[in-house]
C-alpha cells in the first residue's frame, strides 16, 4: 500500500482546455475539399498524396494507421485495399475493432477512381493508395505526414484547429446527419463497444437532427462547386498551355542562351497567358 497514494497532487488537463475530436472536424463538406484543395493547390507529389488521404479518411472513417496500409494489388478479403465487386473496401481493423470494411459510397467509388488515375499516372508501380514521394513510392506516405499538412491547411482554410482524427469524427457526424443510429455508426468505423463509446468520443446527437427537417451533411461540396480532385485536372491544362507556349516562342531556348532557363522565363511567359489559364487554374480559389 502506497501511503502518498491519496496525497499526490491530481495532474491533468482543465476542462476548459479539453478538445473533443467532433471539435476539430470540418464544418460541412465545402470546408473538407477546400482543405484538400489548398493542399491540392500547393504543388507536389506530396501534397497531392496528402490531400487524397484527407478526403479518404473523412470519407471512410478510418484510422490514420489503417488508411496508409491500403494498397492496390490487394487480391482477397483480409488484405488491406482489397475492393470487393466496388461494394466493399477491406481493411483489418486496429484495436481489436470489429467490420473489417468500409462500404463504397458514390462519394468514395468517385474518390477512389479519381486516386486510382492519379497514381497510375504519377507512380505506376507503387502498390500504396498513398505513396511515399521520398522513395519513388516503394514505402507509403509516413505517418504523421497528413497531421502536420492539415494543421498548416486549416490555419489558412479554416482559421481553426482541425485534426486527422477530427476526419474520422467527421465521418460520424455525416452519417448522423443522415439519420444512422450510433450502433450502426460504431460498427462502420469499428469501435467493438457500441454506441456508447461513440457518444463519449464523438458528443451526442444535436437535437435538431432529430427532427424531420433535420439538416444532412455531405462528403462532398455543394451542388455548384466541383470535388477538390478536379483542380488536378485543371493544373494539368494550364501546365500543357504553358509548355506548349514555350515550344512554340521559343522562350526556353531564348531563355537558356542567357543563362536563365525555363524556370526562370516561366513567369513571363505564364503573364501573358494569365487571362486564359489563370481563370481556369483557380476558379476554384477565387
Amino acid at each position: 500500500m502506497n501511503p502518498l497514494g491519496d496525497k499526490r497532487p491530481k495532474y491533468g488537463p482543465k476542462e476548459k482546455d479539453v478538445r473533443h475530436c467532433y471539435q476539430t472536424a470540418p464544418l460541412s463538406g465545402d470546408e473538407l475539399h477546400n482543405l484538400a484543395r489548398h493542399l491540392f493547390l500547393a504543388r507536389g507529389h506530396r501534397s497531392e498524396v496528402l490531400a487524397f488521404q484527407l478526403l479518404f479518411e473523412a470519407m471512410t472513417g478510418l484510422r490514420r494507421g489503417e488508411a496508409v496500409q491500403m494498397r492496390w494489388d490487394a487480391t482477397s478479403r483480409g488484405q488491406f485495399g482489397f475492393i470487393e465487386r466496388w461494394k466493399y473496401l477491406h481493411v483489418p481493423r486496429e484495436k481489436g475493432g470489429v467490420a473489417p470494411w468500409v462500404e463504397i459510397h458514390p462519394a468514395l467509388k468517385d474518390l477512389l477512381l479519381a486516386l486510382k488515375s492519379w497514381r497510375d499516372r504519377r507512380y505506376p508501380q507503387s502498390p500504396w493508395f498513398f505513396p511515399s514521394c521520398y522513395d519513388e513510392g516503394r514505402d507509403p506516405v509516413e505517418d504523421g505526414a497528413l497531421g502536420k499538412a492539415l494543421a498548416k491547411a486549416a490555419e489558412v482554410v479554416a482559421q481553426a484547429r482541425r485534426t486527422t482524427h477530427g476526419l474520422r469524427a467527421f465521418y460520424v457526424t455525416v452519417r448522423r446527419s443522415q439519420g444512422v443510429p450510433d450502433q450502426i455508426i460504431a460498427c462502420e468505423i469499428g469501435h467493438s463497444t457500441g454506441g456508447t463509446t461513440l457518444v463519449k468520443a464523438y458528443g451526442g446527437v444535436p437535437k435538431n437532427w432529430y427532427m424531420i427537417d433535420h439538416p444532412e451533411l455531405s462528403w462532398m461540396p455543394s451542388a455548384n462547386q466541383p470535388p477538390a480532385w478536379a483542380v488536378l485536372a485543371q493544373e494539368q491544362t494550364g501546365d500543357n498551355i504553358i509548355n506548349l507556349a514555350l515550344e512554340q516562342d521559343g522562350v526556353e531556348t531564348v531563355g537558356k542562351a542567357v543563362g536563365k532557363g525555363k524556370t526562370a522565363v516561366v513567369a513571363e511567359v505564364y503573364k501573358s497567358l494569365w487571362e486564359m489559364v489563370g481563370a481556369v487554374r483557380f476558379e476554384s480559389t477565387s
